[in-house]
């Protein structure tokens, strides 16, 4: 059992005798109330028109955690299912998502990166614009049953000398773990 790509959409490899399931996986930064320019961020009424898109055509929203109970337990998924993922951990995936998520009956994972929660901890500057979540804010989202929080690794986005959690040439087996 797996994962496999196919047409620019995940699917679950079952098994031969099931039809695979075709789940497309919609990956967001960071929503702002408008637009500011970068790629990496929508506004809100952009985003919530995604997602009304998606309910009015039937899609029904899933975790992260429940695609991969369907890939390795044979867990049943909803009829169309969509997982919306949100990366780095954005301030905004509380103030301005997770709002929508409770309005249109939605969920979505929010997978964090620790060294932003960790700054924005010490920094105390609460800017949905550019803020990232605290460890309270991460609590709270998760209490609401509306998001999952995932891992978007501890530092990685910091490459450096280092391509990801890749093991650096001539780099000692000690050194690397």
């Amino acid at each position: 059992l797996g994962l496999m790509l196919t047409g620019g959409v995940w699917a679950s490899a079952v098994s031969e005798a099931e039809a695979a399931v075709e789940v497309p996986i919609l990956m967001y930064h960071s929503i702002l109330q408008r637009e500011n320019g970068n790629e990496y961020c929508l506004s809100a009424q952009a985003f919530r028109a995604d997602l009304e898109y998606l309910r009015d055509h039937g899609y029904h929203t899933i975790f992260i955690s429940q695609l991969a109970d369907y890939v390795n337990q044979g867990t049943p998924l909803p009829d169309k299912p969509v997982a919306i993922t949100l990366d780095d951990g954005h301030l905004n995936a509380l103030t301005a998502v997770l709002p929508i998520l409770e309005e249109l009956d939605m969920k979505a994972t929010v997978s964090v990166v620790g060294e932003y929660t960790q700054k924005s901890v010490a920094e105390d500057d609460p800017n949905p614009n550019y803020a990232y979540l605290t460890w309270e804010d991460i609590s709270a989202l998760a209490r609401s049953g509306r998001v999952e929080i995932g891992n978007h690794t501890f530092c990685l986005h910091q490459m450096g000398d280092r391509r990801g959690a890749e093991k650096k040439c001539g780099e000692s087996e000690a050194c690397y773990q």
